[in-house]
């Protein structure tokens, strides 16, 4: 299984040891640190379930066991959120996942989200768009502009 982030309105940025995913749409926002960066990124690139797996248990600390449940909690936390959702059943090509001898503890990945800023987000033209991107009004916004 692998997923996508749901659409042009789910927008993240990483700053420092943190990554800020923002739904352009309700305004909520949602914070990533830890493992969850990694599994976030791995996500955005088409990485399967068992690709990511793989890949955490190759630099991280912990029993396959513990990391298989905590790595399905996110996921579906991930979902719950609406910030991503299923795309297929295949993973990209992923090479040269490499073991190392000195790995790093396991933390839970954890999703931590913020609904403070909500009503401000959601003022800000920027949330107005379509497929197209920002700047770019969808139609309907447009013509009532105008």
């Amino acid at each position: 299984m692998t997923w996508k982030v749901t659409g042009a309105h789910i927008v993240s940025e990483t700053i420092a040891d943190e990554v800020i995913v923002v739904d352009l749409v309700d305004g909520s926002y949602f914070s990533l640190s830890g493992c969850a960066i990694a599994i976030w990124d791995y996500v955005k690139t088409g990485y399967s379930r068992t690709q990511i797996l793989e890949t955490l248990s190759a630099t991280l600390d912990s029993t396959p066991a513990d990391m298989d449940r905590h790595l399905d909690d996110f996921i579906n936390s991930l979902i719950e959120e609406k910030l991503i959702e299923p795309k297929s059943a295949d993973g990209v090509s992923v090479s040269n996942i490499t073991s190392t001898d000195k790995k790093v503890a396991f933390a839970v990945p954890a999703l931590q989200k913020y609904t403070d800023m909500e009503d401000v987000l959601k003022m800000d033209p920027i949330h107005d768009f379509d497929e197209m991107g920002w700047p770019h009004q969808p139609a309907a916004t447009a013509q009532i502009a105008n």
